[in-house]
């Protein structure tokens, strides 16, 4: 199967399986809003952000590292799992202490500590996950399996189970249980296929799959302070938190879907730009990925800004109106991350993690130095502001570098399409305001972006079924 056939399939894939997924989890994210108030909701939040930490250090980069050395050497791949699983089983003792740590030296709420307690389940479905591997073999179908069973059976425990306010502690019991349950089923397939495991406790061979996946490892979890930060600052310095939690995450679980593109994109790119060794492979791979990436990323920005207000009543109600203001001021975050996010896997791919590292920690140091001035001063718009001036600095610098290892950047593509946006924007806007109507806007919106998009050929009818074709 040629390269161009096999990344449309393994994007249908994926594609199907994400927008399915975060379809159950919108209506899964709406009832819960509703259900548990914003209180619960922050609650819930609050525990989730927190947990991630502890499990970006169980993980250890090793997803990246895996997936990248098992798309070069299929033979050794029964090794890099049993490595890994034993890696992470042993860090996931340390990972343990210091969360429960956490959670007894602060003076959390009765409820906010058991639903900490309760979320450290996450902790044991990070050591026996292993979608790493299925990504790096490229078979995506098991991953996209894998991920609508987890929104399923989120949303029918949450629905069969979650009927008021004090049900809160029973929704992060599901949400916990479900994860867990899916990260062994994933193992099934795997087993069948390789009839073989073993735990892996030589340090000889570990070590150096240990020193290849700290820099990726401390930049997932910079990359996790930068998205969850605000979410663990205002919990922490803020009054009456809880409630301005739930009314904060309400608008930045709707940015966070609309990253969705990003993750299916970068999964499925990934073998691809980890097989790319000459400078002319590894230019036609990146061009391909950041025009589909930035023509997503413009729309979706630009689409949510306008009707930012009718997403958040629609999936949230009258109660997070508050939520609004601070949703279109985040779709600045979702228009730069997709320049910036999306060129990390790319040079992790070609051994850059270092480089990576270094700008993602200055990005945190930026972003917390920010968050704790912004949130004092502005309230929790102020931890919007600080993302948005992280997302500034993260976007040249990643410029920089892509430039320098590609030797060119596609500054003019990303103009014409941002161009395009506003454009398509400002009619729908306008159309909006003279109609009043909200289904001829979007409508408006929708066929003037992607036929200008046709019509300035930033992607032609032709290449779309050339490629359905390969």
């Amino acid at each position: 199967m040629s390269q161009s056939r096999k990344i449309i399939k393994n994007f249908v894939w994926l594609s199907i399986a994400e927008f399915a997924t975060k379809g159950i989890s919108f209506f899964n994210n709406a009832y819960l809003a509703r259900v548990i108030l914003a209180d619960g909701y922050g609650k819930i939040n609050f525990a989730i952000a927190t947990v991630t930490y502890f499990i970006t250090f169980v993980t250890l980069g090793l997803n990246v590292i895996g997936a990248r050395e098992v798309a070069r050497n299929p033979e050794r791949k029964v090794f890099f799992v049993n490595s890994i699983i034993s890696i992470r089983l042993l860090l996931s003792f340390f990972a343990n202490v210091g969360y429960f740590g956490f959670t007894w030296i602060n003076n959390f709420s009765d409820s906010q500590t058991l639903i900490l307690i309760i979320a450290s389940f996450y902790i044991l479905s990070s050591v026996f996950t292993i979608d790493w591997y299925y990504q790096g073999i490229e078979k995506m179908e098991v991953l996209a399996i894998r991920q609508f069973l987890i929104a399923t059976l989120n949303f029918i425990g949450i629905v069969v189970f979650v009927h008021s306010p004090d049900d809160v502690v029973i929704a992060i019991v599901v949400m916990a249980c479900s994860t867990l349950l899916n990260t062994l089923l994933l193992l099934i397939p795997y087993f069948r296929e390789t009839c073989s495991f073993a735990f892996n406790f030589n340090f000889q061979q570990l070590i150096p799959i240990i020193k290849d996946a700290v820099p990726v490892s401390l930049s997932q979890l910079l990359l996790v302070f930068l998205s969850s930060s605000s979410i663990i600052l205002i919990g922490i310095l803020l009054p009456f938190a809880e409630t301005k939690l739930g009314i904060y995450t309400a608008a930045n679980k709707l940015m966070v879907l609309l990253f969705l593109p990003i993750t299916v994109i970068q999964i499925v790119f990934y073998p691809y730009f980890s097989k790319a060794d000459d400078l002319n492979e590894r230019q036609k791979a990146y061009e391909k990925y950041i025009t589909l990436n930035i023509i997503i990323g413009v729309f979706l920005s630009t689409f949510f800004f306008l009707f930012a207000k009718n997403a958040i009543e629609l999936v949230y109600g009258k109660n997070y109106t508050d939520s609004v203001t601070l949703l279109k001021l985040m779709m600045l975050i979702v228009m730069m991350s997709y320049i910036s996010q999306t060129a990390i896997h790319p040079l992790i791919a070609w051994k850059k993690e270092k480089k990576v590292l270094k700008i993602i920690f200055l990005a945190a140091v930026i972003n917390l130095i920010l968050n704790s001035i912004l949130l004092l001063k502005l309230d929790i718009i102020g931890a919007v502001w600080a993302n948005i001036a992280t997302e500034i600095f993260l976007m040249f610098c990643f410029i920089l570098i892509i430039r320098k290892n590609i030797q060119q950047y596609p500054f003019i593509l990303i103009s014409k399409i941002l161009f395009i946006g506003l454009l398509s924007g400002f009619f729908a806007y306008q159309v909006l305001a003279c109609t009043n109507s909200v289904l001829l806007s979007i409508i408006t919106s929708l066929i003037t972006y992607f036929f200008i998009i046709l019509v300035v050929k930033i992607i032609t009818i032709r290449e779309i079924i050339g490629y359905l074709k390969r």
